[in-house]
């Protein structure tokens, strides 16, 4: 269990500051900012928007971006195999937001062999609260790979972005560019 904490510390490190009002620094300590200047851009990196989902996000420039197939993936892009990202925004209505339990069990029951490297964590990415998931899943060729995957819940819209790392193996080597990743998160609108 040492070992999921530390990995899980390593790759979310500051994405993971706690929703407003939750005091996770302690009394009379600071909090770490949750995300950059919204006019800061990570060096080396280009961003994405989507007003009418409304959020921004960056990624590596050297990082292609592919056309997705699923209307509701917003943003899909990579380096080969590696390492990619993939934003989707669809409609979360009226409905109360799932709790962790729900959203554990959709992701377990999501994929092969997908397994929780960490328990759910609560966070904030640009203001917007969520929920972030680690956990590793076996593709359909049978390789091992991981998952960094965040629900976040702006006004009446889902939007997940999943950094995903193949092998999984490749996770720790990652965590860098993948905190720079979920810190570039901006609501927008």
């Amino acid at each position: 269990m040492a070992a999921a904490a530390l990995i899980v510390g390593l790759l979310l490190g500051r994405a993971l500051a706690p929703p407003d009002g939750d005091d996770a620094a302690g009394p009379g300590r600071a909090r770490p900012p949750a995300t950059p200047s919204a006019h800061a851009l990570p060096r080396g990196f280009v961003e994405f928007r989507d007003e009418r989902a409304g959020f921004s996000i960056t990624h590596p420039a050297s990082w292609r971006r592919l056309e997705p197939r699923d209307s509701d993936v917003k943003l899909l892009a990579g380096r080969g195999t590696e390492a990619s990202l993939l934003v989707r925004a669809a409609p979360a209505g009226r409905a109360p937001r799932p709790g962790v339990k729900q959203l554990t069990a959709r992701i377990l029951r999501s994929g092969n062999g997908v397994r929780l490297i960490a328990r759910p964590q609560r966070v904030r990415l640009g203001g917007v609260p969520g929920y972030a998931y680690l956990y590793t899943f076996t593709d359909a060729a049978g390789a091992r790979g991981a998952h960094l995957q965040y629900f976040l819940f702006h006004r009446h819209t889902l939007i997940t972005v999943v950094l995903q790392a193949m092998p999984a193996r490749r996770l720790p080597h990652l965590a860098p560019v993948f905190r720079k990743i979920a810190q570039s998160f901006l609501p927008r609108g």
